[in-house]
């Protein structure tokens, strides 16, 4: 759907939205774009964002601009899912969202556009937040054994499709 959206979208820049996400900050788009128009340099960028559980809320801050290889390969210094946003004509480029990879198909697209050779940046600001509630209806649930094994699938895609770059940076396999 996402792919089918960006085809349709106009306009420089793709942003995200997740299903059990919201954008809070009236501001995070204009934030966003200019940060891309200074940085000319950068082809993604998020912002911070807050993770509100049943019992508690877990603030992420976003993390350097410089990211590196093995630092993206080991699932760490990504840009957080509903706050990606990206130039439009990098997300054809890169050929969109893995339509095959069942979850976690924002930080595939952030990994993929690090090792393209593109950079990715962060606004330490918070502009949005993930409801991982159990009350929470998500489309991509976790809870039961299935959930748990489509996730793992996900992951092992991730490893198969980049099994050259782990051999090369073997610090990022945990």
């Amino acid at each position: 759907a996402t792919n089918v959206g960006a085809c349709l979208a106009g306009g420089e820049f793709l942003a995200m939205l997740n299903d059990d996400d919201y954008w809070i900050a009236d501001n995070k788009l204009s934030l966003q774009v200019e940060f891309l128009r200074k940085h000319a340099e950068f082809a993604v960028v998020g912002t911070a964002w807050d993770e509100v559980f049943d019992d508690r809320v877990v603030h992420h801050q976003t993390c350097d601009l410089t990211i590196d290889k093995t630092s993206v390969l080991k699932g760490g210094g990504l840009v957080g899912g509903s706050t990606l946003f990206t130039r439009r004509n990098v997300f054809f480029q890169l050929g969109g969202f893995k339509t095959k990879q069942s979850r976690g198909l924002d930080s595939q697209y952030v990994r993929s556009a690090v090792l393209a050779g593109y950079n990715v940046g962060n606004v330490n600001t918070v502009t949005t937040v993930a409801d991982a509630r159990s009350t929470h209806e998500r489309m991509t649930p976790v809870a039961s054994q299935s959930d748990r094994v489509t996730a793992l699938r996900a992951h092992a895609m991730v490893l198969r499709r980049h099994w050259f770059q782990y051999a090369i940076h073997p610090r990022a396999i945990p």
